[in-house]
């Protein structure tokens, strides 16, 4: 209708209509879709100058591809050719229908494999197809011819440069008898590029051609080095706050040094990570009658407001309401230090932070942090409040993976017990516990996204040890570890699985773990089946004990309905135990659930239900659960 509103009435727009129509059914599956237009009769219309286009349309059945198949191809095999082309014969779960726009991009697909493979007159002929008797399915026969399959025959540098033509032919990485594609082109041109970029060329172009013979190419490189350039001087504009220092140390050219355009964008990449700038621009202007090519680098930067002001407030079914202030100064002193003040409150819970980020220690790229930290929270059966002050050194020692090493001393103090309570604090005083200890941390993460997980690992591992001689009243070591795995599937669902162990030891005159370090699980980030710390062993009045082991297993499937809207299904299994010798990872209690998660650029908003699959007298059928952020 769009096409024909208050239009000029041509027959000319019959066929191009026609041809929007079909591919408007066509892209939705109707492959054998008959499309038909005429004018209606209406004299006195015509009589107005006016008539009507009336279409028929028979979309007829949607048509699967029953088989797929491949002739001519005598240099890629068939499990190669499948892998480029999207057109397939869909499985038990999905159908994949047959969609000529599809298909075209399919064999335009095959003709770029061929031709990085070294066919460079590679032809398609239309594909055969074979629609059943029924109309509802089609066989699919892709025809390839490959013609010849091309290699170098020589490599040739029409102009001298500042180098000879085998150092250059050295760099294009091009010899006689290698296969010859457009993409080999494109990256040995690159591959020039780069390395009179090191030497010193940064505006130096690469053309590169191919002259065919009847199954070789001849090779030809136009070069244009340009003029060269070496630092001879760092100028820096902008910072108004940020020392020099700061800025010089992350820069990849030094005097001297050639200047390459590499190096001057991983500069400028280090500058903007370090969060400092809002915009950073790095150049070079020559030095007048400089005998060296000397130049200039100009380093000009705008610095980002370093006061950062964060409030928030949420809901939790656990904790109920709650708000948070975060203050952040990102360049204390000029020197990329920050300084944060972190405090969030809840109906059981107070917590305030002050951190101290360095994020080079010792001038290593060893980010290291001093933390204070001041809590009160009400648990079940008790209450208590900590005071604590950890310094804490990051290594990032390969891509993906992280260790820390750290030192923590916390004051714990117990107050509120309730009646019937005591057994929770067996072998612990109640005031002033003093807890030193010293921990080693080992992370990798390959996820894509910390917050909204696709696809990725996680995985890490926690020991920490507490002895007197760290300032502890207590003797015991403690090991967590972690890891979660995601992957999304063509349809758009994720599937994703976590397990999660705790292990915690006394040696010594000490008997218990400190109740405050043992392991408590139930609640909406551990097990779902069980509201809030009720996993596990309970005191006489039902109040939990927590414990010095525990096994925690998740799995999850996550379903796209709507939009942002997720539907989810989830089995959580798991178990808490008072001691290490009780460590049963059979003694599991089972639950599954339903939910509905509303994705947010900080995490799913997580509606859902735990059920229990071995429920025991006395106990709730299930839980429900209204929070924020993954489980993972």
């Amino acid at each position: 209708e769009e096409m024909w509103i208050e239009s000029i009435f041509v027959d000319a727009g019959f066929e191009d209509s026609k041809d929007l129509v079909r591919q408007y059914f066509q892209e939705r599956g109707h492959y054998t879709v008959d499309v038909s237009v005429g004018a209606d009769e209406d004299p006195e219309g015509e009589a107005e100058g006016r008539r009507t286009a009336v279409f028929r349309i028979e979309p007829g059945p949607r048509v699967e591809v029953r088989s797929l198949n491949f002739e001519g191809n005598a240099s890629i095999d068939e499990t190669r050719l499948r892998k480029q082309v999207l057109t397939s014969t869909g499985s038990a779960f999905s159908k994949d229908y047959l969609l000529p726009k599809t298909l075209e991009s399919d064999l335009g697909a095959i003709r770029n494999l061929y031709r990085d493979n070294g066919h460079l007159l590679v032809r398609t002929p239309p594909p055969r197809i074979r629609l059943l008797t029924s109309g509802d399915q089609a066989d699919l026969l892709l025809r390839v011819e490959e013609g010849p399959r091309f290699t170098v025959s020589g490599v040739e540098f029409p102009e001298e440069g500042p180098f000879d033509s085998d150092h250059m032919a050295g760099w294009a990485a091009l010899s006689d008898g290698d296969l010859f594609s457009p993409r080999a082109l494109l990256e040995a041109e690159s591959r020039l590029r780069a390395a009179l970029d090191r030497e010193g060329y940064p505006d130096a172009r690469v053309d590169g051609s191919g002259l065919l013979e009847e199954d070789t190419v001849v090779v030809r490189f136009n070069v244009a080095p340009g003029p060269r350039a070496v630092v001879g001087d760092i100028r820096i504009e902008g910072n108004n706050r940020t020392q020099d220092k700061i800025i010089r140390r992350e820069l990849t050219l030094r005097r001297g040094e050639p200047v390459s355009r590499s190096s001057i964008l991983k500069s400028q990449h280090n500058l903007y990570r370090l969060g400092l700038f809002s915009q950073v621009r790095i150049d070079y202007e020559p030095i007048p009658d400089s005998a060296n090519d000397e130049c200039t680098m100009v380093v000009r930067v705008r610095e980002s407001q370093p006061l950062r002001l964060r409030l928030g407030a949420g809901y939790s079914s656990e904790y109920g309401p709650r708000g948070e202030v975060v203050l952040t100064h990102e360049n204390v002193g000029g020197y990329d230090r920050s300084l944060t003040f972190h405090a969030r409150a809840s109906g059981q819970e107070r917590w305030l932070q002050v951190l101290i980020e360095e994020p080079r220690l010792f001038t290593r790229k060893w980010p290291a942090l001093i933390s204070i930290v001041h809590e009160r929270q009400e648990e079940i059966g008790f209450s208590f409040r900590r005071r604590s002050g950890a310094f804490r050194v990051e290594h990032e020692f390969r891509p993906n993976w992280k260790r820390f090493f750290r030192y923590n001393l916390q004051r714990v103090d117990l107050f509120d017990i309730q009646p019937g309570s005591e057994e929770l604090i067996l072998e612990q005083k109640l005031e002033a516990l003093d807890l030193g200890d010293v921990g080693f941390a080992l992370v990798r993460d390959t996820r894509d996204d910390p917050f909204l997980t696709r696809k990725g690992q996680y995985l890490s591992s926690d020991l920490r040890l507490c002895a007197p001689v760290f300032g502890s009243d207590a003797s015991f070591g403690k090991f967590s570890a972690r890891g979660s795995f995601s992957r999304t599937f063509a349809g758009g669902g994720t599937f994703a699985s976590g397990l999660r162990l705790g292990l915690a030891q006394t040696y010594g005159p000490t008997i218990r773990v400190p109740l405050s370090e043992r392991f408590f699980a139930g609640g909406d980030r551990t097990h779902r089946g069980f509201a809030r710390d009720q996993l596990g062993p309970r005191g006489s009045n039902g109040v939990p004990l927590g414990g010095e082991a525990m096994l925690l297993f998740t799995q999850e499937w996550r379903q796209p309905l709507w939009r942002m809207l997720r539907g989810v299904v989830f089995y959580d299994a798991g178990n808490v135990y008072l001691t290490v010798p009780e460590f049963r990872p059979a003694d599991l209690r089972h639950a599954l659930g339903l939910g509905l998660h509303l994705e947010t650029p900080i995490g799913p908003i997580r509606v859902e239900y735990g059920h229990k699959l071995d429920r025991k007298d006395g106990e709730s059928r299930g839980e429900y659960f209204l929070s924020i952020g993954q489980i993972f």
